[in-house]
């Protein structure tokens, strides 16, 4: 799942922004050598695969030179006609000219990669052209900000996740190490081994159903759950999905828990509730 809220993004790229330009701005030498150091193990890799790629198209190029001298020279021999040459002229031709346009490109980009002295200096010059970083403002997102990436969510032990956003600024891309988002979660950071359910609690066939079963997920539809605990859910069941994570007062839930079962997604439209077993 990669979801995340625009307004948690903006706090995000907003903090990594000031960040950077305080320690930019304290210790200039210190950062360029970690950006140059940064940008130059990130394009090794690109090197290596745009000259390789270069290569490929320069070999493919050559061949489509001796494609049209053997075309040209079989339709002078009669052996092909003029229309059946034109065609085959045209779309070789028309291949070179699109390899044309991509060894170009690739070319660029090689030379661009290898004049990077300049990069730390552009950047600086937008730092220094603020003063204050207290709002993130639209012409200050688009100056800053090439992309940001956001991660799949992980888990981190019972009820807890974590996300990785990444943001790449303008003409020094990813410096920084990721920024990690930590879900908010319904369950303490560090919850009880077992959560407190009525004894006389109606759920506890659920709970037992729970231990008899041998795999590490299960997904029940919530009329499977009224007809294991023998009778219909509240209303907030269909309502909320708080009702299915544990809680003070929230007894299906911490009977599922106290089975050793952690609630892994909950869909209120389809009505389905998707376990899986506490590691």
């Amino acid at each position: 799942m990669r979801f995340i809220r625009s307004a948690v993004v903006r706090d995000l790229i907003l903090s990594a922004l000031r960040s950077i330009s305080e320690y930019a701005k304290a210790n200039r030498e210190a950062f360029e050598r970690l950006v140059m150091d940064t940008i130059s193990d990130r394009q090794t890799q690109q090197m290596k695969e745009s000259r390789k790629a270069l290569a490929d198209g320069q070999r493919r190029y050559d061949e489509l030179d001796v494609l049209i001298q053997r075309t040209y020279e079989d339709h002078v021999a009669g052996k092909l006609t003029d229309k059946r040459f034109l065609k085959l002229f045209q779309q070789y031709k028309a291949a070179q000219e699109q390899l044309e346009s991509e060894l170009k490109r690739l070319a660029d980009e090689m030379e661009t990669m290898q004049e990077q002295t300049g990069r730390v200096d552009k950047f600086m010059a937008l730092v220094d052209r603020y003063t204050c970083f207290d709002e993130l403002t639209t012409p200050m997102l688009n100056e800053f900000v090439e992309k940001v990436d956001v991660h799949e969510r992980v888990s981190v032990g019972r009820y807890k996740r974590k996300q990785g956003v990444d943001v790449y600024f303008n003409f020094i891309g990813l410096v920084e190490l990721p920024t990690e988002l930590e879900d908010e979660a319904p369950a303490a950071v560090e919850p009880p081994q077992e959560r407190y359910v009525a004894v006389n609690t109606s759920f506890a066939p659920l709970g037992e159903y729970l231990s008899q079963q041998t795999e590490n997920s299960v997904t029940l539809s919530f009329a499977d759950v009224e007809r294991v605990i023998g009778k219909p859910l509240c209303k907030s069941a269909f309502k909320f999905y708080s009702y299915w994570y544990p809680g003070g007062n929230r007894p299906v839930s911490n009977v599922i828990y106290n089975a050793d079962f952690d609630v892994d997604r909950v869909d209120l439209k389809n009505q389905m509730l998707y376990l899986i077993r506490d590691a």
